[in-house]
């Protein structure tokens, strides 16, 4: 099994230390689609907006509870200085972001069954190309974590898995390359994750 984290691959055999956040399994079976790449990049973006617009939106906050407090011209230009330099910076993690999923996500989408193609999951199978699999007769190829971040610490979420059936089909499910993929990659990280914990470990795969 091949582990890597935001696109690179990590030593076989290493043991990952970065806390892993598993989300919670979805109580309802799940339906999915694969999208093109325009309909996918539209899906990253929006997860953005999570994360840069909530930061944008605190900025602008306190730039108006500030401003009562702003009391003559010096201490102004100071102040929006300040405001400046530290929205530059957000705007340039917001726009390395986006460019790096342009530079990977041709590669990423051409891994993905064509777009349309419909996936369906619930606890007991993952039904794809018309043909269902019980999560016990799946083999996990490879699993591609996402750093995540907040205020104070980072972790990982599972991104990307590739698995490979009893007859020999192997496709990948993607967060952001399906309509619902976070619900799909959800279902299958919790019914797969027998499979994945101990090569995190350190395990052989």
């Amino acid at each position: 099994m091949k582990i890597s984290i935001d696109g690179e691959d990590q030593p076989a055999g290493q043991k990952i230390v970065k806390e892993i956040r598993l989300r919670a399994l979805p109580k309802r079976a799940v339906e999915a689609s694969s999208l093109d790449a325009n309909a996918a990049t539209k899906r990253y973006k929006r997860s953005l907006w999570w994360t840069f617009g909530f930061i944008y939106f605190a900025i602008a906050l306190g730039c108006l509870l500030s401003l009562p407090k702003i009391t003559n011209g010096v201490s102004a230009l100071a102040f929006f200085a300040v405001v400046a330099v530290f929205i530059g910076v957000i705007v340039y993690f917001h726009r390395r972001d986006i460019r790096r999923w342009r530079e990977r996500s041709a590669a990423r989408i051409g891994e993905l069954p064509p777009a349309g193609t419909t996936a369906s999951a619930n606890p007991e199978t993952l039904t794809i190309f018309g043909a269902s699999y019980p999560w016990s007769e799946l083999k996990v190829e490879a699993v591609d974590f996402a750093i995540k971040r907040s205020k104070r610490k980072s972790w990982l979420e599972v991104d990307r898995i590739r698995l490979l059936g009893k007859d020999g089909k192997s496709f990948m499910i993607d967060l952001f390359g399906y309509k619902n993929g976070d619900k799909l990659i959800d279902m299958a990280a919790n019914r797969l994750w027998p499979q994945i914990q101990p090569v995190l470990n350190g395990a052989a795969a």
